[in-house]
């Protein structure tokens, strides 16, 4: 899980909004980051920013949410959540947040997310915390160390793609249907599922994935 005491060195900042809906911070002197939707979203994607001066960018449609940053924690808080409200096309994400990839980051997403998509092949993320999420594709880099990715409720239609030759453990809680694990597919597992692959213990790159509900529709690979 994440830890709530993320601190860099920059200090207290506003948000820069540069445009509607557009909001961006020059990365200064902070040397770690953290991103943290404070409420549920949809149709999210997160990436990396090709500008290494920049902090962060995000683009938001149709709702503007309130953005802040402080001590390196970008806060994204929407004023209320409906899925009525995001019944837009699907084809364009609703939220586009760009993270500096000189930084080591932690994501962090405190209520429901779907349609959620995180191109992180060339961050350093340390750690991945959602509450429940659905239809998601998560693309991770090689970590540095071990890097955590905590579920606290229920995933469905979730597929997680790393870099070949890095470890990985999974432990769900609840029950699981239709998972594929590294080409292993599983039809209905109840009490709970432990699996890892057989470097797991040897390796200092890997994933260790923790999910507190049920799962169903789930798929972790390699790229």
């Amino acid at each position: 899980m994440i830890d709530d005491n993320v601190s860099a060195t920059s200090g207290n900042q506003p948000a820069a909004l540069t445009a509607k809906g557009d909001f961006t911070l020059p990365l200064g002197t902070t040397t770690r980051g953290r991103l943290l939707f404070a409420s549920g979203a949809a149709n999210v994607h997160v990436g990396v920013h090709p500008d290494r001066a920049a902090l962060y960018a995000a683009h938001f449609e149709r709702q503007i949410p309130t953005v802040w940053v402080q001590d390196g924690i970008v806060t994204i808080q929407y004023r209320r959540y409906s899925p009525l409200d995001w019944l837009v096309s699907l084809a364009e994400p609703l939220a586009m947040v760009k993270l500096n990839a000189t930084i080591p980051w932690e994501i962090e997403f405190r209520g429901d997310v779907s349609r959620f998509s995180a191109d992180l092949r060339r961050l350093h993320v340390r750690a991945l915390d959602l509450h429940s999420v659905s239809t998601a594709l998560i693309r991770l880099a090689a970590p540095l160390e071990t890097a955590n990715i905590y579920l606290s409720s229920n995933a469905s239609d979730l597929t997680v793609h790393r870099p070949a030759g890095v470890a990985i453990r999974l432990q769900i809680s609840g029950s699981a249907s239709h998972l594929t694990l590294d080409g292993q597919r599983f039809g209905a597992v109840g009490g709970g599922i432990h699996w890892q692959t057989p470097d797991y213990h040897d390796s200092t790159s890997r994933y260790d994935i923790g999910i507190a509900g049920s799962v169903s529709n789930m798929t972790i690979g390699t790229r």
